[in-house]
């Protein structure tokens, strides 16, 4: 976007200027190219009065407030309200502002550029070198004022540049002494972080030590001291399995992967941390001791990191010159919806290590890189109508429906709204017309409305006072912005705590799936979970169904679950926070169902053989119990004739305690049932390789784990191995 090139006749140049100012927010003008703009939009019939700084001191004491207020929800609550490119012009329309009226903005309060993620929940200590952010830009012409600036220094046009994706996690720095992996902060205000050590340690592909030799044998040189500088994130399958993990247990989405990931390093309780399945990549470094063996280039290093065990970026681009680093620039960014990782750009970094030396720093940011970005893809549609799902829990969750609409290559016509204060928020009104885009080219998202087009007559849309599914009251005057049903017999609870109960995950009861269920609870048949066990041949035929088959079928995986692992019950019952993690830790603690339904905290506080609970997993068991009739659904399961197993590991296998690695496709076998399989093997699936995997199973159109395994010398079995197992 370009705004001056348009004639405007003005009474005011400070009207012009401010405009310009404002303009050059979206477009990429140069803040020295401001006066000449205005000059240019300015009458020369009539003598300008003085400008009126009236507006710059508003302005300016607006944005840095409200900068301040998504900083606080982007760093420190990880759940941002708007994307990065609307965050990013607000800063350069701030920026543009401050450069024109210097003596305002120094009046007034100042405004920390790289953001603050320190929270007060952790101790913090100070990086030996600032932990910087990047300047960004979103156009070609800043592309060349960066170039232009890095030329100048070098003295040649032809510098060679890395191109790396940039990842949308949250930054750390793990410093590493004599090898030793010591501290791990987060970026915090750029001078100290939050100190996160002990969460850092649970993820598998951070190294506790640096090793010294490369994989050819060759021997390599340990800093004595070195801070390494990376971005810890969530991948796309990761995000989508604990968020699967979650609705099962009644609980709210994670809206994006970085909010996975922000909050998840930063959890209270490090063996939580440990259950979300965290990544890493690290790309840069801080303090570097000693100086004498710092890298010559950028790649150099991630060679370096890469040899001492360091997850580094697998595949860099690199491009000469200004011309070519354009190309490579569009390329990317077609490549950018490939990574497994979520992304919001691409970096640009000088190779040359003496260069960016010579470059230098601002107090915010290195002269040497530069954070490349992409205006969100976004489409305009037409809002039909904002339905009302109802959780295992009983909480309302808002699902916008819209006319479909296609964005970065696939059709949407349904967003999240998440909860009543984004309605109110967004002022939605049905039949609105919507901007819809995929934050993180992954989640779609309303982003505004365009009430321009709004009809007159249209009011706004009113959240139900009663449940969709019972009609049950909802307290609307709550400060909440989750609002629930609390009647349990509320059929749409009722079908989603069935399905959570029969699905794989927990009672794995074939056949009954949510058609079925929703027969049962319509007919009546079914009124909670132990009226599954009540069920026979005669309650499940009708003239419309009358499949012996398939009904002796259920009514045979409906027996058998009554024998399941004890922790298959625990996870299946949906205490809210108790996944199959925390009911297996249960299972082997506890010992039976009856011994669970009547524990007590003074059970908890005086028995010692509890201390493998944690403590949330024991304020979830205490709020759960807690309600009277939750007791009663566990002693109604037992008395229909419940009674399940402690599940064990086998004694004589060759799997025992070995560590497991998939990938590919297998020929018959699901990924879940390849793990249901080695797990009851005794064998441990980890999602990553990492110096204690045993196996790779290999299955066709292997990604890169298989080469990586190859050069670990890890032993590559196949489907047809572990089945062999199953049989002996």
């Amino acid at each position: 976007m370009v705004c001056y090139p348009f004639r405007i006749a003005y009474a005011c140049s400070s009207c012009a200027y401010l405009l310009v100012l404002l303009c050059s927010a979206f477009a990429d003008i140069p803040p020295s190219l401001a006066p000449q703009v205005a000059r240019e939009l300015k009458p020369t019939e009539t003598p300008a009065p003085n400008p009126s700084n009236v507006f710059a001191r508003e302005r300016i004491a607006f944005l840095r407030t409200e900068i301040a207020r998504h900083d606080d929800l982007y760093f420190k609550q990880a759940n941002p309200e708007i994307s990065d490119f609307e965050y990013d012009r607000l800063k350069q329309e701030l920026r543009n502002l401050e450069y024109s009226f210097p003596n305002i903005a120094k009046s007034l309060t100042t405004l920390l550029e790289i953001g603050d993620d320190r929270d007060g929940l952790f101790q913090t200590d100070r990086h030996e070198t600032p932990m910087l952010s990047l300047r960004k830009a979103y156009s070609h012409s800043a592309l060349q004022r960066f170039h232009k600036q890095v030329s100048h220094a070098s003295n040649e046009e032809a510098v060679l540049y890395l191109i790396e994706p940039k990842i949308d996690g949250i930054a750390i720095s793990l410093t590493y002494e004599q090898g030793n992996l010591v501290r791990a902060l987060t970026r915090g205000n750029g001078l100290e972080g939050d100190d996160i050590t002990a969460n850092i340690m649970t993820i598998p592909s951070i190294p506790k030590k640096l090793t010294d030799t490369t994989e050819d044998g060759q021997k390599t040189t340990i800093p004595d001291r070195i801070e390494i500088r990376g971005e810890i994130f969530s991948n796309f399958s990761d995000f989508e399995a604990i968020n699967r993990q979650r609705e099962s247990r009644g609980e709210s989405r994670f809206t994006h992967p970085r909010s996975l990931a922000a909050g998840s390093a930063k959890l209270s309780d490090s063996n939580q941390t440990a259950q979300r399945k965290l990544s890493v990549l690290f790309f840069g470094y801080g303090d570097f001791l000693p100086s004498s063996i710092v890298p010559k280039t950028q790649r150099e290093f991630y060679q370096l990191a890469h040899s001492w065990g360091l997850p580094v970026l697998q595949t860099v681009r690199t491009a000469k010159g200004i011309d070519r680093l354009s190309t490579a620039i569009n390329d990317e960014k077609s490549n950018l919806s490939e990574h497994p990782y979520p992304t919001d750009g691409l970096v640009v970094k000088v190779d040359l290590i003496a260069l960016q030396a010579k470059l230098g720093y601002t107090n915010q940011a290195p002269r040497w890189a530069l954070a490349y970005k992409f205006a969100p893809k976004q489409a305009e549609t037409r809002l039909l109508s904002i339905n009302i799902q109802v959780g295992r829990t009983g909480l309302l969750t808002p699902l916008a429906e819209f006319a479909p609409v296609s964005i970065s290559g696939s059709k949407i016509s349904r967003a999240t709204l998440h909860n009543r204060r984004s309605i109110s928020k967004l002022d939605l009104h049905i039949g609105d017309t919507i901007i819809i885009e995929k934050a993180g080219e992954i989640i779609p998202r309303i982003v505004s409305v365009d009430t321009s087009k709004r009809h007159a007559d249209s009011t706004p849309y009113a959240f139900p006072d009663r449940c969709p599914s019972c009609s049950s009251a909802i307290n609307l005057l709550s400060n909440e912005a989750n609002l629930y049903c609390y009647n349990a017999k509320c059929p749409a609870q009722l079908q989603r705590r069935i399905e959570h109960f029969a699905s794989s995950q927990c009672m794995n009861i074939d056949g009954l799936g949510p058609a079925t269920i929703q027969l049962l609870i319509a007919s009546k048949v079914v009124k909670d979970l132990p009226d599954l066990y009540k069920l026979e041949s005669s309650k499940l035929l009708s003239p419309e169904k009358t499949n012996l088959v398939s009904t002796n079928k259920l009514l045979n995986s409906i027996k058998r679950s009554k024998h399941a692992d004890l922790w298959r019950v625990i996870c299946g019952i949906g205490i809210p926070g108790i996944g199959k993690a925390r009911a297996k830790i249960l299972a082997e603690t506890i010992g039976s169902l009856e011994s669970l339904s009547e524990i007590s905290k003074v059970d908890f506080d005086g028995a010692s053989e509890y201390n493998s609970i944690d403590a949330v997993t024991r304020r979830a068991i205490l709020d759960y119990f807690s309600v009277p009739d939750n007791r009663t659904l566990v002693k109604q399961l037992i008395l229909a004739g419940i009674q399940p197993s402690l599940s064990s590991k086998p004694s004589k296998s060759i799997l025992s305690d070995k560590h497991f690695v998939l990938t590919g496709k297998l020929p018959t076998l699901s990924r879940q049932k390849a793990t249901q399989v080695i797990e009851s093997l005794g064998g441990i699936v980890r999602d990553t390789i990492t110096e204690k995997t045993d196996y790779l199973l290999l299955g066709t159109n292997p990604g890169s784990k298989l080469k990586e395994a190859q050069e670990r010398n890890i032993t590559i079995i196949d489907e047809a191995f572990i089945l062999r197992l199953t049989r002996e």
